[in-house]
């Protein structure tokens, strides 16, 4: 443990939602000490209330410095709540009210996106929202009203606008319901096949439930469900029209899982944007971006400790009373104080092309059985999409083994390019197709942020034929391993060396033996046996 260092002031994010908490530990210079998710602390607002004590032990079990600030973002912020938590929060950390900051999730999405001034983001989850901080820090939104008014393009329209749809066609033609993929999907996913049956459901279901029912309209794409999801685009494009009139052409990050449902959502609000607008990933994890706004807050201010740390949010109101406890979060990455057993879980990082377009590549990568934590698409320029989360197992190595390592699912980052592969001529015969540059010019910073976070050696950035050479042949060999290497991403022979030896090789073959032995050393699973297999053949 180091101790010969004065530890510095901490800052914590939290990005607290209905389901769990994300949260990040970091000093002053929002150098990341600690991260993790707890289900114990959430919202509504009394639940999240309650795990404050635990939150609290596990701050001080990390780092004894003392604590600066504090930034959460919680759905459903209100005034009157956020002064509510805000004086919970100073009793229990014993923190000045002008040092803890409360804003929406969806405020704190869009810091996560983007710089303030920079972009806009389009939220659909269960409802829909556009936000967008101006460089003043005043926050603007649009839409968010909820199901009554509006929330269109959300989970909870798209399963409303199915389901009026099916019971006005079956009140014009009786009988139609019986005929309708679209009406069967929803009954099934209710269990209810009439009206009754599902007017029961619908009144015992909360918003969340019933919001559900958009993965039954996705599920298979027919003329009635087309329609449907294609809407559903329209209406988040106004979200992003009404913003592009009111401040201008900015980038657009779209967030929430109803963007995941199908990818005709997004092709129908790109394609009925009024203008062209590039579309962004966000820059880092919400309660990452807690951090660094704290961080900013806090360099703008003279040493003057009187002075306020935060004035965006005013947090008055009465204090809370604060009589629960709660626990201790159970997923810790303390990295401030690491044992030399410790090993990041990501121990390899494998390239694969999709041989799909994007769309197709979307498709398969979301909604079958397999997937990667990154895709970069073909387009100009290439986009990088993050479809798994880094600490969580993608379903891309299939059957696989490196190096004494096999299952390389569970050990690796998964990198998709889409990208053709192969494509046949006129005259029947087929041919590689070479990488544009630009993709390779996104690709190489994603390997090298990935490498450096991860601590992955040279030698485990494989490609998809590397770990599987029996049954796979991506990424190709027009593949421009060579540029990589030029960028110190993977090991290279030294050209040198091997003009050097190449003659005494030719002159003397080593046997196909040694040749195994070699290829074992390396890291690939090859019989060294000395045969001509086609096993070996294949490596």
């Amino acid at each position: 443990m180091r101790t010969n260092q004065k530890p510095k002031s901490l800052i914590i994010g939290m990005d607290i939602g209905s389901t769990g908490t994300r949260w990040c530990l970091s000093d002053i210079d929002t150098q990341i000490l600690a991260e993790g998710t707890s289900t114990e602390l959430r919202g509504p607002w009394a639940e999240a209330l309650q795990a404050l004590q635990g939150i609290k032990a596990l701050i001080t079990s990390i780092s004894p410095a003392p604590l600066l600030a504090l930034v959460i973002g919680i759905t459903g912020s209100d005034s009157k709540h956020a002064a509510e938590l805000a004086h919970a929060l100073s009793a229990q950390f014993d923190l000045a009210l002008d040092r803890i900051e409360i804003m929406s999730d969806i405020e704190l999405a869009c810091l996560a996106h983007f710089e303030p001034g920079e972009g806009y983001l389009i939220y659909a989850g269960t409802g829909s929202i556009a936000g967008f901080w101006d460089s003043s820090l005043s926050f603007h939104r649009c839409g968010g009203r909820g199901p009554v008014i509006d929330d269109a393009g959300g989970g909870h329209w798209i399963a409303r606008q199915a389901l009026q749809h099916i019971w006005r066609s079956e009140e014009s033609k009786p009988g139609s319901l019986q005929n309708m993929p679209l009406a069967r999907r929803l009954c099934e996913a209710m269990q209810a096949f009439d009206w009754p049956s599902q007017r029961a459901w619908i009144n015992q279901a909360d918003r969340g439930k019933f919001g559900e029912l958009a993965l039954a309209v996705a599920s298979e794409v027919d003329e009635d469900s087309e329609a449907i999801l294609r809407a559903a685009g329209q209406a988040l494009a106004r979200l992003a029209n009404t913003m592009v009139d009111n401040f201008g052409q900015r980038p657009l990050g779209l967030a929430g899982g109803a963007f995941s449902l199908h990818p005709l959502i997004k092709q129908s609000l790109v394609h009925s944007l009024t203008s062209p607008l590039p579309i962004t990933s966000a820059r880092m994890p919400a309660a990452q971006a807690a951090c660094v706004f704290a961080q900013r807050q806090l360099t703008k201010q003279t040493p003057n400790a009187e002075r306020r740390l935060f004035s965006r949010i005013a947090l008055a109101g009465a204090a809370a009373s604060l009589s629960a406890c709660g626990s201790t979060p159970t997923i810790i990455d303390a990295r401030s104080y690491r044992s030399i057993g410790f090993e990041s879980r990501a121990l390899f990082l494998i390239i694969h092309y999709t041989q799909l377009n994007l769309e197709r590549s979307i498709e398969v990568l979301t909604r079958g059985q397999v997937s990667s934590h990154y895709l970069l698409s073909d387009e100009s320029p290439p986009r990088i999409y993050r479809l798994v989360d880094e600490n969580l197992r993608a379903f891309h190595a299939g059957v696989s083994y490196w190096a004494g390592h096999g299952n390389l699912n569970s050990a690796s980052i998964g990198i998709e390019i889409v990208h053709p592969g192969v494509v046949e001529q006129a005259d029947g015969s087929q041919s590689f197709v070479p990488y544009p540059e630009s993709q390779i010019d996104a690709l190489i910073p994603l390997v090298r942020d990935i490498m450096k976070r991860h601590q992955i050696r040279p030698d485990r950035v494989l490609g998809h034929s590397d770990i599987a050479p029996q049954r796979k042949i991506d990424p190709g060999p027009l593949f421009p391993w060579k540029r990589l290497a030029q960028e110190g991403l993977i090991r290279w022979p030294d050209e040198a060396m091997v003009a050097e030896r190449l003659p005494g090789f030719e002159a003397h073959l080593p046997s196909l033996g040694w040749f195994q032995g070699q290829l074992s050393r390396l890291g690939y699973q090859v019989e060294q046996d000395g045969q001509s297999t086609e096993a070996t053949r294949r490596v």
